[in-house]
């Protein structure tokens, strides 16, 4: 939220005033809590469920709901991809290709189940990631929590795998589905 929330640096800092004290992204408030998560990231400390989901759904009544998901996922997977260690990263890089990708494959598995409670597995070539414990349904009616997850998971691959390709959400529990469901869309996936 308050990097949606920043001001424009635009040299009109004086009529920003207004707009800063309603921007709730810019609130001291915000500022205690984002404190708060990087000293429990820090300490390698979870937040527990029913906060991240009160979160969520604070974030999910924003008109920019949807971007600011995106955002905040893509944002996370960058730093899952970081907590994996700097020698396992670049091993997978350095390994020769087949087992460098399976290795890298591992890798992205295992940062999407520790930090997203996200399964990735591999069908007919193309990358499927369900969600383990689905926010969507708790957090946003719409959905729109559902960007976080793909863009999480479009970071992670994207760092693991060299992957280019696009994270559609192919089902989702706020439109009825059984689950939350993501693919990577590419019929014959990332490995060709």
């Amino acid at each position: 939220m308050r990097v949606q929330d920043i001001p424009p640096s635009d040299g009109l800092d004086e009529y920003h005033v207004e707009y800063t004290t309603k921007r709730f992204g810019m609130s001291n408030t915000v500022a205690k809590q984002i404190d708060r998560y990087r000293e429990l990231a820090a300490a390698d400390e979870r937040v527990e469920r029913q906060e991240v989901t009160a979160l969520m759904r604070l974030a999910g009544r924003r008109v920019d709901a949807a971007l600011l998901f995106a955002d905040a996922g893509r944002r996370a997977g960058v730093m899952a991809v970081e907590q994996t260690g700097r020698v396992s990263r670049e091993a997978a890089v350095r390994l020769p290709t087949a087992v460098g990708r399976r290795y890298a494959r591992a890798l992205a598995r295992k940062a999407l189940a520790r930090i997203f409670d996200v399964e990735l597995t591999q069908k007919e070539g193309a990358f499927v990631a369900r969600a383990r414990w689905p926010m969507d349904q708790d957090a946003s009616q719409d959905g729109a929590v559902c960007a976080f997850y793909g863009s999480a998971i479009a970071a992670v691959l994207r760092a693991f795998m060299a992957f280019e390709g696009a994270v559609q959400h192919e089902s989702c529990r706020a439109r009825g589905a059984e689950e939350c469901r993501w693919s990577t869309g590419h019929p014959r996936g990332i490995d060709q």
